[in-house]
């Protein structure tokens, strides 16, 4: 459908200027402004101007020239005029009067012919639409009058032509209750009443193939089919390219060495995918469909490039959402071989448009063109305080940069158009349009030719960037949307658990049919553990998302672990603990609380040849801190202790063990005139019986809200980390910040706090983890365009600047701390109404 950004109707010079989309507007200062560069100036030659009111102009270019058609209102009423440049861009004589035009021009589209060009357009008429064509000989001169093609009942949403050596296919689509329906008829031939070749189809994409065309589908439910028509536009062999329901509506296909290759965006994994297919000129699918390899998160296709005259090599642009910039886009370029595998030369296009834009793109004889916006800065100047200009770069065969520059023009003296659109490399160097913002508004061609500049240029090699970065990514479960998750290791077998999120005020409802583990009773969260790369074990389809999941390691060196987690049991909140193995296998479980209240935030951790479970319980009517000993076969070591005994609210838990004991770290909301705003504080707990060893401690009391401890072992001690934020008047949270501080081996702070924030914003949730004396505090970021994970260095008692480590999808809640253990972090993610883990693999040194 790649032909829709084409026909988006643009009109010149209404009102006195044109409303110029913000991808092509310049984005800069007053022209006078010292801010604003004065680039070079790309050769430019005026061939027309239109006055306001004016649709078009509609280009077309061939390597020995173009035409310019627009439709322009006179004495007589509107009409089409029309001119012809050469190659350079200079126009052969001025304006031609073509035909009459409707006073309102729907869609239109002028595309080169066997002998000249053909103008498709669409027009309201009083039954519907009409589709009607004019035919132009190659020096822009009618060959007739315009023929009308097709009436159409309904809403056009396509219009596209394809030259065939017997003559032009007009293409169009029409919006229909499941898709669009597609039709096809040769322009010039018998008008017939046309049928469609194809129905309810949600994208779609032409091509010249053979002596006919060929037309790329994808079905509503997300099958790829290419139906080819023969050189009268009548259906011919469909062919199966995919019959997988997972393909989106973002399909492209292009002619390629007598064959086609396709790309779109695939959801059939648990990561959305680019995929390519090529079908040969017999038909033959010689490449079935291959998701591009060697990359990290979700992909988006951009756009397959054509060859330059049909020879050579295609290009593939794509978007790798998780390194999306904070602003812009980076889109990935690629060659693709005429049998369709994919080059290793991978440079990165810049595009700073906010709007969803898109650049232009065109193949060279030699490489690639593009046409983008981007900072106008020069080597050494600071680009965040740059305008964004259109620009143009050009890339050679290995996509090495030969030239970027804004698009600067001789008629303006070197400043940069208003407009700049209809990039062609159809013509050596490449033909850029351009226009003013003025009435009547003047239409410029402009030679881009390359040179050498000392602007920063829009485009770079994709190099591989120094640690810390992200090896590798995958998504670990496809679920409901998570409300919690842990991260352990057992020898070399990592272990990630994680627990869904269930809306407690669910009615309960006993079911008519047993549930997967035979019960009657309502499923609530789902709780899984997976095991290195097996499939996830699930432990309970009746998991609370308010306890959260805790998962601690055995410190004895046995294969086992604990899970901590809480249910429902005879409707009142219990915590749970289960045991399993290195293959997340369930070897144990037991209920281990039987009181009243509310229990939330567990945390779990292996001392001894046990473990030591803590968590938040309201059985007293207050969230105070609890904890209890289990052995290896979950038998307690006596009763559950009480840890906190002070009005207020305690929560959020975490647990490290400290030789044969651990320290537990909780937030504590104690003050009387700010009711809610927590404190962070610690305390040691004994191994034999988890009780209080000592006096609990409290870290820092600030005037702001502290939430969300984080620890990992450091030396004898440990390092702990905590969001710091200000609470409102009305309790919204608002600046934030991660505090960091060093514990001794007594719990007792080493120093005072320091805090860090990364440059992106304030952050959600923070963890840390520790090597020897070297530990690293991550930070997960809201920024406007999605979370952000970033990473500081924290070694002798100081802070590193924090980095950014990887752009994240917007479904990512900043509730969720990420975990992290050695090279692994794991995150939950959410894409729509699904729920995703992912685990991220990062090269720290």
């Amino acid at each position: 459908m790649r032909s829709a950004f084409v026909l988006a109707l643009f009109a010149l010079g209404c009102t006195g200027g044109a409303e110029l989309p913000e991808a092509q507007r310049p984005q800069r200062k007053a022209p006078n402004s010292s801010a604003r560069p004065a680039p070079s100036s790309f050769e430019s030659v005026r061939f027309t101007s239109v006055p306001a009111g004016t649709f078009g102009p509609y280009v077309a270019i061939t390597p020995t020239g173009g035409v310019a058609l627009w439709a322009q209102t006179a004495e007589k009423g509107r009409a089409w005029l029309g001119v012809t440049f050469d190659e350079r861009g200079q126009h052969r004589g001025g304006p031609q009067r073509l035909a009459v035009a409707p006073d309102e021009v729907g869609l239109a589209v002028v595309e080169p012919a066997a002998a000249g060009f053909t103008l498709l357009w669409t027009r309201s008429d009083t039954a519907g639409t009409l589709l009607e064509s004019l035919e132009l000989d190659a020096r822009g001169k009618p060959r007739g009058a315009p023929i009308p093609l097709a009436a159409i009942k309904g809403e056009v949403v396509w219009i596209d032509h394809v030259s065939t050596p017997r003559g032009s296919l007009a293409f169009w689509g029409v919006k229909g209750p499941g898709g669009a329906d597609l039709f096809a008829a040769l322009v010039g031939g018998e008008r017939v009443e046309p049928k469609p070749f194809a129905r309810g189809v949600s994208a779609w994409q032409a091509a010249a193939f053979g002596s006919g065309a060929a037309v790329g589908l994808v079905r509503d439910k997300g099958q790829v089919e290419v139906q080819t028509l023969d050189e009268h536009g009548a259906p011919a062999e469909r062919v199966e390219v995919s019959a997988a329901a997972s393909a989106a509506a973002d399909l492209d296909m292009v002619s390629s060495e007598r064959g086609l290759l396709l790309a779109w965006s695939d959801h059939g994994s648990a990561e959305s995918r680019v995929v390519l297919a090529r079908l040969d000129g017999s038909r033959n699918l010689t490449l079935p469909p291959t998701p591009l390899a060697g990359v990290l998160g979700d992909q988006v296709l951009v756009r397959l490039v054509p060859p330059e005259s049909g020879r050579g090599s295609a290009y593939l642009a794509w978007e790798n959402l998780l390194e999306r910039p904070a602003a812009g886009r980076a889109i990935v370029l690629a060659p693709v071989a005429a049998d369709g595998s994919l080059g290793t030369a991978r440079t990165i296009l810049d595009h700073a448009a906010s709007d969803g834009s898109l650049p232009e793109l065109a193949a060279t004889a030699d490489g690639l063109a593009a046409l983008t916006l981007a900072r106008a800065c020069r080597k050494g100047e600071d680009c965040a305080k740059a305008p964004l200009l259109p620009t143009f770069v050009e890339l050679d065969g290995a996509l090495e940069v030969k030239a970027s520059e804004p698009l600067g023009i001789s008629a303006l003296r070197g400043e940069v158009p208003d407009l700049a659109w209809g990039l062609s490399c159809a013509t050596k160097p490449c033909l850029v349009m351009a226009a003013q913002a003025l009435s009547p508004t003047p239409i410029w061609a402009v030679r881009a030719t390359p040179r050498a500049t000392s602007f920063v240029p829009a485009a770079r090699r994709a190099e591989r960037s120094g640690p810390p970065r992200v090896a590798s990514l995958e998504v670990v479960a496809k679920t409901e949307p998570l409300a919690d998750l842990a991260l352990g290791r057992l020898g070399s077998t990592s272990l990630a658990a994680w627990v869904t999120y269930f809306d407690p005020t669910a009615p309960w409802e006993k079911l008519t049919k047993p549930a997967a583990d035979g019960r009657l009773d309502p499923p609530r969260a789902l709780l899984q553990v997976r095991a290195g790369s097996l499939p996830p074990e699930t432990i309970s389809i009746r998991a609370r998302s308010l306890g959260g999941v805790a998962l601690g390691p055995s410190a004895s060196g046995s294969a086992e672990a604990l899970l901590a987690w809480t249910a429902m049991d005879f409707k009142l909140p219990q915590v749970f603990v289960t045991v399993v193995d290195d293959k997340a296998k369930k070897l144990r479980q037991r209920m281990l609380t039987r009181a009243p209240g509310e229990k939330s935030d567990v945390a779990a951790t292996g001392v001894g040849d046990g473990w030591l479970v803590a968590w938040i319980d309201e059985r007293s009517g207050d969230p105070e801190l609890y904890a209890a000993r289990v052995n290896r076969l979950l038998q307690n070591a006596g009763p559950e202790k009480r840890i906190t005994s002070a009005a207020g609210g305690a929560a959020e838990v975490a647990l490290l063990p400290r030789g044969q004991d651990a320290l537990v770290a909780w937030s504590d909301a104690r003050d009387k005139e700010h009711p809610g705003v927590g404190d962070i504080y610690v305390a040691l707990l004994k191994g034999a019986d988890a009780s209080l060893l000592g006096a609990e401690q409290v870290v820092a009391k600030t005037p702001r809200h502290s939430r969300s401890p984080a620890l990992s072992a450091l030396g004898k001690g440990a390092l702990l980390a905590w969001i710091e934020e200000s609470v409102s008047a009305s309790g919204e949270p608002g600046d934030a910040e991660a505090r960091v501080v060093e514990l001794g081996a007594d719990g007792r702070p080493v120093g005072s706090s320091v805090g860090v924030s990364a440059s992106a914003g304030p952050p959600g949730a923070v963890a840390v983890d520790c090597e020897d004396a070297h530990c690293r505090v991550l930070l997960l970021v809201q920024r406007e365009r999605g979370p952000e994970l970033w990473v500081a260095d924290w070694s002798a008692g100081k802070l590193g600047a924090p980095r950014r480590l990887l752009g994240l999808t917007s479904g990512v809640p900043l509730t969720i701390p990420p975990a992290v253990l050695g090279p692994e972090v794991l995150l939950a993610d959410r894409a729509g109404n699904q729920g995703r883990a992912r685990r991220l693999l990062v090269d720290w040194k």
